[in-house]
């Protein structure tokens, strides 16, 4: 299956993506993509529970306070 990551409207080309399965038989496993230019990646999937994420770190707004902002995004599902 193909997702693409988007951060303000825009393709996040580049970012780490990480795709986390969880088997009926309760194996975990975690496959780890990055994003092409247009933001996409592309993981096969089986049956189980599913989860993509990602962490994109970008320069805090208020650097006094502090250097980074991290925003964090996921997506859950499960396939029988």
């Amino acid at each position: 299956m193909t997702f693409q990551i988007r951060f303000r409207g825009k393709p996040l080309p580049n970012a780490l993506v990480r795709h986390w399965h969880k088997s009926a038989d309760g194996n975990a496993a975690v496959q780890f993509q990055t994003a092409d230019r247009r933001g996409r990646v592309r993981f096969r999937l089986n049956a189980g529970e599913q989860m993509v994420s990602i962490v994109h770190m970008v320069p805090h707004p208020k650097a006094a306070e502090a250097d980074w902002q991290s925003i964090w995004g996921n997506l859950t599902f499960c396939l029988r």
